[in-house]
């Protein structure tokens, strides 16, 4: 198998539990060349997932020991370990009880993702791991960052920052640090991140197609694998490029791993235009997936890039 260079460690995928030990040993010994880490929600209670699936995955006592099997299994294929601590009210006690559950289980991690409110939990027990500014931090410009409390080495940046070659640049050149970009989490530009507020998800999908069309919609909140390399995401700003899939499959990984790495597109959308969940994966845009334009989709991306440009001017 010819290797692409250029997606050589450069992605970031989450833990899924809808595998088994040999599938995702297998499965990594094909794609080991191109991830970097894999980040997961350690399984010690609800308050430390996001993601109702993950939640549910973990009332099971046999997912949580293939959590650890799998742990050891990323490991042995030189994979990066990143444990996410980003949602609201965890507590010192809580990080200090993560932290105590990896000892336990023999788990040095590489990687930590977190929230600017628990970064001095964090400081008792880091010992050189990098450290990741979680997307749930709510970055929406620099002036977000710029009020952030503490430093890191990376920032996840996603939702209407994953075109922004001004944020990028001032976080590579002016900070000195990594950009690591979420490119398929489809968040709306218009939400208020899980748990800032009220406001759900569902009722932000629904203001934004008050106001535009789904295929407007659709081309802003995700990204299609050429615009990793037309210049409309300026690839020499990113370090690492995250990828949302912690609630699907293997398979669901591969395609969109596939389709990114090797700028595969229509091939996925002639078998089945349910794909197009691999390059926007928020859930309010199934029911359109039989009835949108790809058309019109390519317009609006077309649009996209040209501003692009201007950005650059």
């Amino acid at each position: 198998m010819k290797y692409k260079e250029e997606f050589h460690k450069r992605f970031l995928v989450g833990l899924t539990m809808k595998t088994t030990p040999r599938e995702f040993d297998k499965f990594l010994g094909k794609y080991s060349y191109y991830i970097e880490q894999i980040y997961f929600s350690i399984p010690l209670g609800e308050k430390f997932h996001s993601r109702i699936a993950v939640k549910q995955s973990f009332e099971d006592e046999q997912n949580v020991a293939l959590f650890w099997e799998l742990l050891e299994i990323a490991k042995k294929h030189g994979i990066k370990l990143d444990m996410v601590l980003n949602t609201l009210d965890l507590t010192e006690r809580d990080v200090a009880d993560a932290f105590e559950a990896l000892r336990n289980h023999g788990i040095t991690l590489d990687v930590i993702t977190t929230l600017d409110q628990y970064y001095d939990f964090l400081l008792p027990h880091i010992q050189g791991e990098k450290l990741f500014c979680s997307y749930n931090n709510a970055l929406r410009g620099i002036g977000d960052i710029e009020k952030l409390k503490h430093s890191y080495d990376s920032y996840v940046l996603g939702n209407s920052l994953m075109r922004s070659i001004k944020v990028h640049k001032y976080v590579r050149e002016q900070l000195g640090k990594e950009v690591c970009l979420l490119i398929n989490n489809g968040c709306s530009f218009n939400c208020t991140w899980c748990g800032h507020s009220e406001d759900g998800c569902e009722s932000a999908f629904k203001r934004g197609i008050e106001k535009h069309t789904v295929e407007y919609l659709y081309a802003h909140q995700g990204v299609f694998p050429e615009e990793l390399r037309n210049g409309t995401i300026r690839m020499e700003y990113i370090n690492t490029i995250k990828i949302s899939n912690r609630s699907s499959d293997i398979k669901y990984l591969k395609r969109c791993l596939d389709s990114y790495i090797n700028n595969r597109l229509t091939p996925y959308l002639w078998i089945s235009r349910h794909n197009y969940s691999l390059w926007c994966k928020l859930l309010w845009f199934a029911p359109y997936y039989r009835t949108m334009s790809f058309k019109a989709v390519m317009a609006e991306k077309q649009k996209i890039y040209k501003a692009s440009l201007e950005e650059e001017k």
